[in-house]
């Protein structure tokens, strides 16, 4: 609502201040937007901002305001040296003007394609413009009427049409409110209300407090913000301004910045979309691999029956027809090329391929499942951000540079130097083997929020753990105390009953230069005992 017609009139009657101010300084320095600065009483530089874009076109004063060096062009010289004298807004028109001692500036806000701003002569001829300045330069320029009707049940079939269409002119949030208040609502039909007259003097008391609000209110969510005038209860707390341009300034920020938001996850979510595709495509194909089963059997067969028939040395064309061991008629498919014995260790390598294809298949099952529900994770977690922040760090950590969807994802040749261990719901520990291996471990493969694990006391194998959750502090106690028992039992101290294992951020450990293969310094640390064991099954 920073170009409806009341927040234009509340920006109107603060620009009212700069009367008597003189402009110094006309420029562009963003598309579409317009900057005149004036000299105040105190020769202070004050700016009102004219935005003509597609989105977000207004008028509004800043009071801090710099000039960029680079990319600035002057425009309308004109009107440099001229004194303020009124500004104005066309009733329930987007029109507003700025009369000087010598000439008129008038901006139009009529929507995307129709903005303008228009430079009158003291007979009110148009010799400048900002858009389409060649059709309109001579011509005598005439306010565009108002053609809003009044707010008649003859004229209006709704209350809702007639509350915002007509010449009350209220806002569609206000109006909402408004009629449910009474029990009413936008369908309600005018001719149908018995207390009419009453609800039309309320409408225009609603309209008048909005109109002459000193306050206004921002309500702002993960959608989108809304400025208005007076408190709309429907839309939950707002914040609450004296200024009408600080509200504005405020809230196209926000705007601006969920926009960038919107654009960025969907990029993010353009990649996401293709690694999802893939993922699922390949836990099918893990998951079809038994289905294939039956062929081992089937090619087992045939070639049981191929290498059973005399005359092994002919060549028998496409197909040959022979009994199974049953006594059923099998027709079994043959290269014409090949002999019998040759079709035979053919099919003994198709079942055996099969075979092998289902075992390799088999193994990477668990790799391809949990490949596909972390994505399915970084899908919902990515649809639940809310601010570039959070965005930003989502994407450095899931995405690389490299291409424009590839995962950043653990290196099968980098994860296979370290020892790894899984620890349940999504955790995995690493452990270093050797003292440079522990530096590799806790330099490179590391991230900032992993947590470092260490034996306290003794050498002993560094060990990383990662999390599902990258936001998270710290994992639940269990798997704390899993993961130590781990670094306890890979430790000079392996076969006490107990051992001390210190454990930090990896962002809390450093590397002092010149430091010795396998030492590093902790800044902070938090101390678990824990008892040396692997886990059930697990191979040292």
């Amino acid at each position: 609502m920073i170009n409806h017609y009341y927040t234009l009139a509340g920006v109107v009657r603060s620009l009212n201040r700069l009367i008597g101010c003189k402009i110094v300084e006309c420029f562009s320095q963003d598309k579409d937007e317009i900057i005149f600065a004036f000299v105040d009483g105190n020769d202070e530089l004050q700016h009102i901002c004219i935005n003509l874009g597609t989105k977000n076109y207004c008028v509004t004063q800043r009071d801090r305001f710099r000039r960029a060096h680079l990319n600035t062009r002057d425009l309308f010289g004109q009107i440099l040296g001229e004194t303020l004298q009124s500004v104005s807004i066309e009733s329930n028109n987007r029109i507003i003007t700025f009369k000087f001692i010598a000439l008129t500036a008038v901006v139009e806000l009529f929507g995307p394609g129709k903005n303008n701003l228009i430079f009158l002569n003291s007979k009110g001829k148009i010799y400048a413009a900002y858009t389409n300045e060649s059709a309109l330069i001579g011509e005598k320029y005439e306010y565009p009427a108002c053609n809003m009707l009044p707010p008649d049940v003859n004229n209006f079939a709704t209350l809702g049409a007639l509350l915002t269409k007509s010449t009350i002119l209220l806002p569609k949030v206000y109006v909402a409110e408004f009629l449910a208040d009474r029990g009413l609502n936008f369908e309600t039909p005018t001719a149908e209300v018995s207390n009419f007259d009453d609800i039309i003097s309320d409408a225009y008391l609603l309209r008048q407090d909005a109109i002459h609000s000193q306050k206004y209110y921002l309500y702002s969510d993960s959608d989108g913000a809304l400025l208005t005038h007076i408190p709309v209860n429907s839309l939950g707390e707002a914040r609450v301004f004296d200024d009408i341009n600080k509200a504005i300034s405020i809230r196209y920020s926000f705007t601006c910045r969920l926009a960038e938001l919107d654009t960025q996850k969907k990029v993010a979510m353009k990649k996401l979309a293709l690694l999802h595709k893939r993922a699922a495509a390949n836990l099918r194909m893990c998951e079809n691999a038994g289905s294939l089963a039956p062929k081992i059997s089937e090619y087992t067969l045939y070639a049981d029956l191929l290498l059973s028939q005399p005359r092994s040395k002919e060549k028998f064309g496409s197909e040959i027809l022979l009994n199974d061991w049953e006594g059923n008629p099998l027709r079994i498919p043959l290269k014409p090329e090949l002999t019998l014995p040759e079709n035979a260790a053919k099919y003994y390598k198709k079942a055996k391929t099969i075979k092998t294809d289902i075992e390799v298949k088999n193994k990477m099952l668990p790799a391809a499942r949990l490949k596909y529900e972390k994505v399915e994770a970084l899908v919902v977690r990515l649809n639940a951000i809310d601010n570039l922040k959070e965005l930003k760090q989502f994407t450095n950590e899931n995405f690389t540079n490299k291409g424009k969807n590839t995962m950043k994802e653990l290196d099968e040749s980098e994860e296979s130097k370290f020892r790894r261990f899984d620890l349940g719901d999504g955790y995995i520990l690493f452990v270093g083997k050797s003292a440079s291996n522990n530096d590799e471990l806790t330099v490179r493969f590391a991230k900032p929020n992993d947590i470092w694990m260490h034996a306290r006391g003794c050498s002993g194998s560094h060990t990383v753990i990662k999390s599902p959750n990258p936001k998270e502090a710290k994992p639940p106690k269990q798997i704390l105390k899993l993961a130590a028992g781990i670094t306890a039992y890979y430790s000079k101290q392996k076969n006490a009953k107990y051992v001390p294992v210190a454990y930090t951020q990896k962002k809390n450990v450093f590397k002092p230069r010149g430091a010795a293969p396998g030492a590093v310094i902790m800044n902070r640390e938090e101390v678990i005992m824990a008892e040396p064991h692997l886990p059930e099954g697990a191979e040292e």
